[in-house]
């Protein structure tokens, strides 16, 4: 599954600006963005998982994901659903599990 694919269902594969590490998915009828590590919620607090190419590709990708009609964000690490909002708010906060600086 690549960026761009549309699934059976109508489910859209999508760009997260990790590399193909991972390949987040659209589910047009349920209004919901699925992740399985670009995003996590450990304690419950939405926010984006680190990644090498955070400010170069993923942040703007995820950005980019704005632009479609979701409603629910649902992710595999933490509390599993969250709201636009709290999507718009991760954006904006430190990233999950930032290598410490020697």
């Amino acid at each position: 599954m690549r960026p761009g694919d549309e699934l059976p269902g109508g489910l859209q594969a999508l760009y997260d600006g990790r590399g193909s590490m991972e390949t987040p998915v659209y589910l047009p009828e349920q209004r919901a963005l699925v992740f399985a590590d670009g995003m996590t919620a450990p304690g419950g607090v939405l926010g984006v998982w680190w990644s090498s190419a955070l400010q170069e590709r993923t942040l703007p990708a995820l950005r980019a994901l704005l632009d479609l009609p979701f409603e629910h964000v649902l992710v595999s690490h933490g509390e599993p659903v969250h709201g636009r909002a709290d999507f718009e708010a991760a954006r904006e906060r430190e990233p999950w599990s930032r290598p410490t600086e020697t």
